[in-house]
């Protein structure tokens, strides 16, 4: 896996902020006449630190023989940001999908996503249940799965919706997963799976 830490320039590098106040972080990438053809990930790591005493707060008069508990929170977000350089020659395929009705009442689909290619791929499942009459009924969805260029093979499963009228033990389950665009969502792969 390809870094990107040195072609990645990004200001402020820290933010005093009050409640409701946001602050926009600008990010640019340097040097990019000097990346060799594939992807690199780098991740943008925010986290809050830590004031001995909030804004306004009056210090308190210390009990030396009570006990006292306080609980202080740290919120950190990591994001990950895909550079790419060159061609994709990135496929997904959908190998294994599998049924299981989990205490006989909540239907979870398994499948695996199979990875080809130099790239990684992120994108959204959606399921849809065809009845023997052909009609289809959207029964699932999840959005932005990734399968990173370090790994060939990514399993995943979530729980369908119980939509009356679909019968998980006859019928179809189709399933499409795709990439975003600018216009319009690229369908990356799809597979079907025979329910009985």
């Amino acid at each position: 896996m390809r870094f990107a830490d040195r072609y990645i320039r990004f200001f402020p590098k820290s933010v005093t902020l009050v409640p409701n106040e946001v602050q926009v972080v600008k990010v640019q990438l340097i040097k990019s006449n000097e990346l060799a053809l594939g992807e690199y990930r780098p991740y943008f790591y925010f986290k809050s630190v830590l004031k001995i005493k909030p804004f306004g707060e009056e210090e308190a008069v210390k009990d030396t023989i009570a006990i006292s508990v306080r609980l202080t929170l740290v919120f950190v977000i990591t994001i990950p940001v895909i550079i790419r350089v060159g061609e994709s020659t990135a496929k997904v395929s959908l190998p294994v999908l599998e049924l299981d009705i989990v205490n006989d009442t909540v239907p979870r689909l398994k499948l695996v996503f199979k990875r080809i290619g130099n790239m990684s791929f992120y994108g959204d499942l959606v399921v849809d249940y065809i009845s023997t009459q052909s009609k289809i009924t959207r029964v699932g969805s999840a959005n932005g799965i990734a399968v990173y260029t370090l790994d060939t093979i990514r399993r995943f499963q979530f729980n369908l919706s119980k939509v009356p009228g679909v019968d998980f033990r006859a019928g179809t389950l189709r399933v499409i997963y795709s990439a975003p665009s600018d216009f319009k969502p690229v369908r990356v792969s799809e597979a079907e799976f025979q329910l009985h």
